[in-house]
């Protein structure tokens, strides 16, 4: 490409405003989007014995999935599964043949097997057809350990070294600037927009400031 190095900076409310963070390694988590239907007979309400429930069984999947955070990676790995919609059915007194799941992954060290599995066992345990579309969309920004050394020098140079933080929280967004850094090295930093408050929200937000 001709380009040595490549460098991004993203304001960040919540840090003091003019302050500076970045990190070595992974400073934004990768973005997987989570579409999964659910598929059973269906039946009366009036007798649910002789129906597959998907709505139970899509409940019970929600619940599960928390499981990939809370017990099946390691603690210290940032993680988030949200499941952001939920329908199924039209009516009240009819259990429906379908239903759909629709979320997001992030983490800073992503595992789609672990949803894949958990949505075996649901579909297994509830004798419902469990359809699991994992999309991955953006991998986690990785900074270059010396490039991101070289931001923290030069932040330090403009406000001082008390203001910037070289080894700075990663956080669960993510960022369409990871694909540059899978192509050539550079770092990924943040800038302090200021504290988090009624009238300046934080980003996507409509009391953003």
């Amino acid at each position: 490409f001709g380009i040595q190095e490549i460098y991004g900076l993203h304001n960040i409310p919540g840090m003091e405003a003019g302050d500076f963070g970045v990190r070595p390694g992974t400073q934004l988590a990768s973005f997987d989007d989570l579409d999964i239907v659910l598929r059973a007979p269906g039946g009366h309400a009036m007798a649910p014995h002789l129906a597959g429930d998907v709505i139970v069984a899509g409940s019970a999947l929600v619940t599960a999935l928390q499981t990939v955070v809370a017990r099946r990676l390691d603690p210290i790995v940032p993680a988030v599964v949200s499941i952001t919609q939920f329908t199924a059915g039209s009516t009240n007194n009819v259990i429906p043949p379908r239903a759909q799941l629709r979320g997001t992954a992030r983490c800073l060290s992503a595992d789609e097997r672990l949803v894949g599995e958990i949505c075996a066992s649901i579909g297994t345990g509830y004798g419902v057809e469990v359809e699991l579309a994992y999309v991955r969309r953006y991998p986690c920004t990785v900074n270059a350990p010396a490039a991101a050394a070289r931001v923290a020098r030069v932040a330090a140079g403009v406000v001082g070294a008390e203001h910037v933080d070289a080894d700075c929280d990663g956080i669960l967004a993510a960022e369409d600037f990871a694909f540059f850094l899978q192509k050539i090295p550079g770092a990924y930093a943040f800038i302090g927009n200021g504290p988090v408050s009624a009238q300046a929200g934080p980003v996507h937000h409509p009391a953003y400031d």
